[in-house]
């Protein structure tokens, strides 16, 4: 499915030219309609594009994407949703979350279990438990995070480069870190773990071959002026966690296979 989408996406870019008025016009439609959250044309040219490349309707790009911030999201049941359907694994939800207090999401992946919490303490260390959405449903937030958090971890390659609406939104709040009276940054570690706790290994060992941290420290002692630039903008460096993930989990599937 993956390999004939990127066909699909090769033939539209090899006949871009004759296909550009349809795409700007159904871009146009989309864009006026509102679809995703969508409010500019060029957002909607972009919809259109995906749609005809991954060979879906607008109705079905709705189900899957968001547009927040500007910016393209997948929704996280979407991505639950492909990791059995595409990936073959499966899950079952062991605290839904819905007292408030804890979710648990159980992922079941090429014969291994893992048992991924995403709690209220966390969110509350992470600034994010005052949220209005975490005030009024905390349920499918805490639910939410522990799916991207655990799928992540998991089966990277379904979420690699790709952010759910929550964590876009959880971003965009990060790249104004609170500033005191002295014009010191309050909450910097914990703005840190917010991105990258569920990478913990991948990110400590990329701070060390930087030269940000030292052995024996973590990505929490990275220095306060650089850590508020990963903050500031968080993708180059999530995305190359990502591929790090992506290349451990090659190296395990190998392994399998002797």
């Amino acid at each position: 499915m993956e390999l004939t989408n990127q066909q699909n996406t090769l033939a539209i870019y090899s006949d871009l030219n004759s296909q550009m008025g349809a795409l700007t016009q159904l871009g146009d439609a989309i864009a006026s309609s509102g679809l995703c959250g969508c409010t500019k044309k060029e957002q909607g040219t972009l919809i259109a594009f995906t749609c005809i490349a991954e060979q879906m309707t607008p109705i079905q790009f709705n189900r899957k994407y968001d547009i927040i911030e500007g910016k393209l999201s997948q929704k996280s049941a979407s991505m639950l949703a492909e990791f059995r359907s595409k990936y073959g694994g499966d899950f079952h939800w062991i605290a839904t979350g819905d007292d408030g207090k804890k979710a648990t999401l159980n992922l079941i992946y090429r014969g291994r279990e893992t048992s991924i919490d995403f709690t209220i303490e966390e969110a509350q260390k992470r600034g994010l438990a005052g949220k209005k959405n975490y005030r009024e449903t905390p349920g499918e937030m805490l639910r939410s995070r522990a799916i991207t958090k655990g799928l992540r971890m998991v089966c990277p390659e379904i979420a690699a480069g790709v952010y759910s609406p929550e964590e876009i939104a959880d971003f965009v709040s990060l790249k104004s870190p609170e500033v005191t009276q002295d014009g010191s940054c309050f909450g910097i570690v914990s703005k840190l773990e917010s991105l990258l706790e569920s990478r913990e290994n991948q990110a400590n060992d990329l701070a060390i071959k930087r030269g940000w941290i030292k052995d024996g420290q973590t990505f929490r002692d990275i220095e306060p002026e650089r850590a508020k630039k990963i903050i500031a903008n968080p993708a180059p460096m999530l995305a190359l966690l990502d591929e790090m993930a992506m290349t451990i989990e090659a190296e395990i599937i190998c392994e399998e296979v002797k």
